[in-house]
């Protein structure tokens, strides 16, 4: 029903909304600018698109940040393990700082994975609403997409829920994720994601998501049993595209990646410089994204080759902050 709606609402703009004639629109702006070189900073999907307007105009990039890789190798760890991380990372915290959850990482777990599990066949009334398993995860992904500083809250959150039987709080931010008002209007932005990445991507059909799924439960994710198979492309009514390859580029541009990156496993950033020939900063810390989470390496960095169009003095800078 959603790809049918989705496609009745869109009409023939579902077909087009694809990420390489995006770049198509790129590089006609670079020429209406009348702008010798493409200089361009992408985040998350946009290091795709920054990938891509490589792969297609190479002798236009100028000066180019892509900060938090996507998989441009199709070799890279599924999502969930970059979550399972910053999970780890979580308990990790509680280990430390004996959280409301539990004075201990494995308390801690146990009281997070039963409580996703029991959601699953009694979802936590919410006023009028419900806190389901899916809509908890949410709002435990939230969370796990900022840096350490936001363990704290995310403790509270938890621990409100579940040692107090309130999921408002977390149903809150399962809707802050999912782009969901007060009056229960979406935003448009999951809608957008899904159109353009099933356009992107080659469908192996729903036989090939319910077993990619199977064999995520039986390795050791945490979360993985809460993921849930990925169905949206496979009864998507645009075609999907076969997946581009990437070639190294003559000018080296520059990739950063944190460590503890949630969304976008640090491997990525790993295989695309490798494949572009990039230099690659790593930030050692947790969260999606590192440009501007500090004042420190990472922005120095960032900040000389942007405006002054000094590159790194090594393939791989290392940052700690």
């Amino acid at each position: 029903i959603y790809a049918d709606r989705c496609r009745e609402e869109s009409g023939d703009l579902l077909d087009h909304v694809s990420s390489i004639e995006a770049i198509y629109d790129y590089e006609l702006l670079r020429r209406l600018l009348d702008q010798e070189k493409f200089n361009f900073f992408g985040v998350s999907y946009g290091t795709y698109l920054g990938a891509l307007y490589a792969e297609l105009y190479p002798q236009n990039v100028g000066r180019m940040v892509l900060d938090a890789p996507v998989d441009i190798t199709h070799s890279g760890p599924d999502q969930v393990i970059g979550f399972d991380r910053a999970f780890i990372a979580f308990l990790d915290y509680c280990e430390e700082n004996r959280c409301e959850l539990g004075p201990d990482r494995s308390t801690v777990k146990q009281r997070v994975t039963d409580f996703l599990e029991e959601l699953d066949s009694n979802p936590m009334p919410v006023g009028e609403r419900v806190l389901t398993q899916n809509a908890a995860l949410s709002g435990l992904l939230l969370y796990l997409y900022f840096p350490e500083d936001y363990f704290r809250q995310l403790d509270l959150v938890l621990a409100w829920a579940i040692l107090h039987g309130d999921g408002s709080y977390l149903l809150r931010a399962a809707d802050q994720l999912d782009g969901r008002d007060e009056n229960g209007s979406y935003a448009d932005s999951n809608q957008a994601f899904n159109a353009v990445r099933c356009r992107d991507e080659s469908d192996e059909g729903l036989t090939n998501s319910f077993d990619e799924w199977t064999a995520l439960q039986r390795t050791n994710s945490i979360l993985g049993p809460f993921w849930g198979p990925d169905v949206v492309c496979p009864v998507w009514t645009a075609a999907g595209a076969q997946p581009v390859s990437f070639h190294s580029l003559a000018t080296p541009i520059v990739l950063v990646s944190s460590l503890g990156d949630s969304a976008t496993p640090y491997e990525n950033a790993n295989n695309m410089a490798r494949v572009l020939g990039s230099y690659l900063v790593q930030r050692n810390g947790a969260g999606h994204g590192s440009v501007m989470r500090s004042a420190g390496c990472v922005d120095e960095v960032v900040r000389n080759y942007l405006i002054d169009g000094v590159t790194p003095t090594q393939a791989v800078t290392k940052c700690q902050d």
